[in-house]
């Protein structure tokens, strides 16, 4: 069974459940979400640290005006894949039942994928007893890249985009020789490169900065451009895909490749800058700090 048809027959369940019972329809809750992202190790590429996800943290609160007490109850069920000791992989169902006086708690999610969950308050209102029930959907956002080259010859095209149900950001996206020197960078609101680049390997490094489903952050990811002579194909670069960054994080990743050429900071003047048509320009005397 596929993965969308399991989150469709889990949220079937878990909405009936709740419809099932009497609520006030004159309540409703508004439902927020936040990345809980933590620094993991130090890295030399764009000398920022690498994050990763710790889980998500979700806020509700009744709408309507009053004094509310009671319980918040969220509930979550998500088919996951997990491999086995022999190598098989199997598809698991993790579930989930946690509540809180404040309406406030931290879900054990921490892989990029759409997750449902439904949240629930039961208590008073005022002095009046009062159940009110909410499905609500996010992402663990990540970045999905492409690449082709159509016709022999032809440029190599890459194009990405960001999961998520409203997407609005900047985008870098530079591919680089493998000792991280820059060649092609495309900078804007959409995230399409195209390169005229000689068969061989690259580098591959695409930024995003901006709010997805209203949260601020950045995510990079690092990846291996293959150019042949009639395609091109992207290879993910194990711990370098879908790296999460703060908003001012990965404002920081692009000034730095601005300043160095390179997709490290090198601590030394650079050679040459790329131009956004590939053509290095002459040597300046940039130092770096």
């Amino acid at each position: 069974m596929s993965a969308t048809l399991l989150f469709f027959f889990f949220f079937a369940s878990m909405s009936g459940l709740s419809a099932a019972e009497p609520k006030d329809s004159r309540l409703s809750i508004h439902t927020e979400h936040q990345v809980l992202t933590a620094p993991k190790k130090d890295e030399k590429w764009i000398g920022v640290p690498e994050r990763e996800v710790l889980g998500v943290q979700v806020r509700a609160k009744l709408i309507q005006g009053g004094d509310a007490q009671g319980i918040w109850r969220f509930s979550y069920a998500y088919p996951e894949k997990v491999r086995l000791s022999g190598g098989s992989v199997k598809t698991v169902v993790r579930r989930g039942n946690l509540q809180s006086k404040t309406g406030s708690v931290q879900l054990p999610f921490t892989r990029p994928n759409p997750y449902r969950i439904t949240v629930r308050f039961e208590g008073l209102v005022n002095g009046k007893p009062v159940t009110a029930s909410q499905v609500y959907s996010f992402d663990i956002p990540r970045i999905q890249q492409k690449a082709d080259k159509p016709g022999k010859d032809g440029p190599t095209v890459v194009q990405a985009r960001m999961t998520g149900r409203k997407v609005d950001g900047h985008w870098m996206m530079a591919v680089a020789r493998p000792d991280s020197e820059i060649l092609y960078v495309h900078e804007g609101k959409t995230p399409r490169l195209q390169a005229q680049l000689p068969p061989g390997e690259y580098i591959l490094k695409t930024v995003f900065y901006g709010t997805v489903d209203g949260v601020r952050m950045g995510m990079q990811e690092s990846k291996t451009l293959k150019v042949k002579a009639k395609e091109s194909s992207t290879y993910v670069i194990p711990g370098k895909n879908n790296e999460f960054r703060t908003y001012d994080q990965a404002l920081g990743a692009i000034k730095g490749m601005h300043q160095s050429g390179s997709l490290q900071r090198m601590g030394r003047r650079p050679a040459r800058h790329p131009r956004s048509d590939g053509v290095p320009e002459k040597e300046d005397d940039l130092i770096l700090e």
